[in-house]
């Protein structure tokens, strides 16, 4: 149910919504690293997104960008926090 909640925040831009509700399950559940690969692969793919729109309108930013890039650390760290557990063989999966 939570990976659906999370989807749904995601999808209709919520974005921030979506971040605390991933890290609120996990600090609750931190054997759940399923949760960790996808808080940080949101983080990343919504900075991605906002660093698109600031290089498409020429390096001014627009007031639309929906998340402040000091998210991307913590997604990153996330990230390597679940190749650091997870089995040697699904490593490049991730």
């Amino acid at each position: 149910m939570i990976f659906i909640t999370a989807k749904a925040f995601f999808r209709t831009g919520q974005y921030i919504r979506c971040f605390e509700l991933l890290q609120q399950q996990f600090i609750e559940q931190p054997s759940y690293t399923s949760l960790l690969f996808i808080y940080g692969k949101y983080v990343v793919k919504t900075v991605a997104s906002a660093i698109r729109t600031v290089r498409q309108s020429k390096g001014r930013a627009t007031g639309n960008e929906k998340v402040d890039s000091g998210y991307l650390g913590s997604g990153i760290g996330a990230l390597e926090e679940c190749t650091r557990t997870c089995f040697k063989e699904r490593t490049p999966q991730v």
